[in-house]
């Protein structure tokens, strides 16, 4: 997913930052926050969740398949674990990993 995308569905007086707080102007990765500022004040924050982008590289691939892998087996995997819980129950199980593999096949 784009940002351009991301903004234009959400408001346009948006922008997107990475973790680190620098504005992307390519694609939306999971842990990225959309901001509104008015007159110099922050109005809106919020992270994004990209479903299945559990290594936060803003791609689908067999590399977010592995991160919900070891997430599901209790590893610290320093991802954003939320993202791979497809059915969003609140666990990662086997059905959360078919979903995931669906996703990027």
């Amino acid at each position: 997913t784009l940002c351009a995308d991301v903004v234009a569905d959400f408001d346009t007086n948006c922008k997107i930052y990475d973790a680190n707080g620098t504005l992307k102007t390519d694609r939306v990765c999971s842990g990225d926050t959309i901001r509104k500022i008015i007159n110099g004040n922050e109005t809106i924050r919020a992270t994004l969740i990209v479903t299945g982008d559990a290594n936060c590289d803003g791609m689908l691939n067999g590399k977010d398949l592995i991160q919900a892998k070891k997430a599901m087996l209790g590893y610290n995997t320093k991802g954003f674990d939320v993202a791979a819980d497809i059915d969003r129950d609140g666990t990662i199980e086997d059905e959360d990993l078919s979903a995931l593999i669906d996703l990027f096949m």
